[in-house]
This record gives C-alpha cells, sequence and structure tokens, in this order.
C-alpha cells in the first residue's frame, strides 16, 4: 500500500482534584494506525473522550496527512472540560497540536490541559497529561503485536471467504451481499474467521469497515471509498472500526491482502489465483499490500 503508515501511542492521565475527599484519576493507553497515502487528505488517527467522577471530561482529536516528501503532518487538538457534569460545554483549556514526523523517525510530543478553581474549600486543580508518541515508517512493514496480546482481544466472528470473489463478508445478517460474480457472496467451504473491532494495538491496522450494501470488509485507512460491487463506493455507515494484523507470531491464516482498485480485503490463495475484482471486473491486485492473518473464532 503507497504511502507511510503512522502510529501513535497516547498514554493520557486525567485527575478529578477535589475540594474535599478523595481524588480521583484515570489512566487510558491508546493505540492509533493509519495509511497516509499521497493525497493531501486528513484521516482520522485517534479520537478519545475520557470522563472522571462525573465533573471532568478530556476529548483528544489526531488527524494525519501527507506533507512534503515521505513526511506526515499531524494536526489535531485536545480539550479539558469542567463542570457538574462530564456533559458540560465549560472549556477550561485547550491545545492545538500541529507537528510533523519525517519519514523512519519517532517524535515525542507531551503537554498537560490545567484548571485552577479556588473556593472557600481551597484550590481544586484539575488536569488532564497527554504523552504521546508518533512513528512513521514506509506502508508494508511487518506488523508486529505478539500473539498472546492478539489473542485476547474481543472479536466479532461470521465473517466467511468468498470463494467466487475471493473477498471477506460478513454472514451474520440475513442477507449475502453482492457478490463481483453475480448474485450473492458464497460461505461454501469457508471456516468461521473472527475479526478485531474497535480495540487499537500496537502492530494493528485499524479503519477497516463493514460495507453495508456487499456485506464486505474494506479499508477506509487509504483516502475515497474504493469500489462496491453493489455500485459506486462502500459504505461504512454502522460499520465498526476493525483492526487487522500482519504478525509473525499469530496462529492463523496468511495471505489476505489489500486490493489497491476496490479497497477490499480477499484471500491470494496460493499466490496465482487473484479473485474478482468489482473495480474492474478482472483480479484484485496484490501491489502494495502487506500479509494479513485472520484467526477463527476466538
Amino acid at each position: 500500500m503507497a504511502g507511510q503508515r503512522l502510529t501513535v501511542r497516547a498514554a493520557i492521565e486525567v485527575l478529578d482534584d477535589e475540594f474535599a475527599g478523595h481524588d480521583v484519576r484515570e489512566h487510558e493507553l491508546r493505540f492509533g494506525d493509519v495509511i497516509v497515502g499521497n493525497d493531501d487528505v486528513p484521516l482520522e488517527l485517534l479520537t478519545n473522550v475520557i470522563r472522571v467522577d462525573g465533573e471532568v471530561r478530556s476529548e483528544l482529536e489526531l488527524y494525519a496527512r501527507r506533507d512534503g516528501d515521505a513526511q506526515v503532518h499531524i494536526d489535531g487538538i485536545a480539550r479539558l472540560f469542567e463542570g457538574s457534569t462530564t456533559n458540560t460545554t465549560d472549556l477550561e483549556e485547550s491545545r492545538v497540536i500541529s507537528l510533523t514526523v519525517p519519514l523512519s523517525q519517532t517524535v515525542d510530543h507531551s503537554f498537560r490541559l490545567e484548571n485552577h478553581e479556588s473556593s472557600e474549600f481551597g484550590r481544586s486543580e484539575d488536569y488532564a497529561q497527554f504523552d504521546l508518541q508518533f512513528r512513521n515508517v514506509p506502508a508494508g512493514v511487518t506488523l508486529t503485536s505478539g500473539g498472546s496480546l492478539y489473542a485476547t482481544l474481543p472479536k466479532q466472528d461470521q465473517w466467511r471467504f468468498c470463494h467466487k470473489c475471493h473477498g471477506l463478508w460478513f454472514a451474520g445478517h440475513d442477507t449475502a451481499g453482492r457478490c463481483p460474480r453475480g448474485g450473492g457472496h458464497s460461505l461454501d467451504g469457508s471456516g468461521n474467521y473472527a475479526l478485531v473491532d474497535g480495540v487499537n494495538f500496537s502492530g494493528g491496522q485499524p479503519n477497516w469497515r463493514f460495507c453495508q450494501r456487499c456485506q464486505g470488509l474494506w479499508f477506509s485507512g487509504a483516502g475515497g471509498s474504493g469500489s462496491c460491487p453493489a455500485g459506486g463506493g462502500h459504505s461504512r455507515e454502522g460499520s465498526g472500526n476493525y483492526v487487522l494484523t500482519g504478525d509473525g507470531g499469530i496462529d492463523g491464516q496468511y495471505g489476505w491482502r489489500w486490493c489497491q482498485y476496490c479497497s477490499g480485503l480477499w484471500f491470494s490463495d496460493d499466490g496465482f489465483v487473484y479473485g474478482r475484482c468489482p473495480k474492474h471486473g478482472n483480479e484484485h491486485s496484490i501491489v502494495g499490500s502487506g500479509s494479513y492473518v485472520l484467526t477463527g473464532q476466538i
């Protein structure tokens, strides 16, 4: 897949400092991962909201876009709110994030948002501490997450291989979707695959989506919406955020690929059979894709 793979590791601590009583802290460690293509189009890297003790809320939004030759620019904003509920619109402090990550380099970025408030009961000092680490590497590198970690993550099963088009599709609905070879997808001879949904982890690639029109899996992180066998681009409406990996330590089925033409996930079989792409009616493309691994129901 052309472009750069930009990852972020976000360690966030939020404190609700009480005038009287015990302070309350929340810690979260989140990961984001996106493929940045040649177009200068911002892609969602990570969003995070932390609510603490019914009063304090932190927000973080990060986007990545191409910036010159092999560089990736990060745009984002962090906010700290405090009020009578965590839905408050009382903004205490915010920080605009703007930095560039050169190819094959790691950039650390840390800051703290604070709320200083005094009353007859004393002084309150709520804060949100953000420790961010960004890494820019060539896309298509071997993904590493650790098989033991991957095995513990929550997954959604009922994903199937279609022997007609070689694509991956979801068989948990009352429809077989739309196959590029005509009619619905087939589940004949397929195992029951399980995908990680909504959990970012080091070595994982998020932004894989379910298309309700064709029932297939496609990648939304490369810009555009690919090509759907039901016509037009794929839909991400109602989809989770699925995360794939290519970790060599996982016991599963390797050889799953991204197609640069339709953006769908497909199985390359023995390396010679490339299925059917809805973009042009010919075979899927293997160009630019790493080898992803899928596991059975866990």
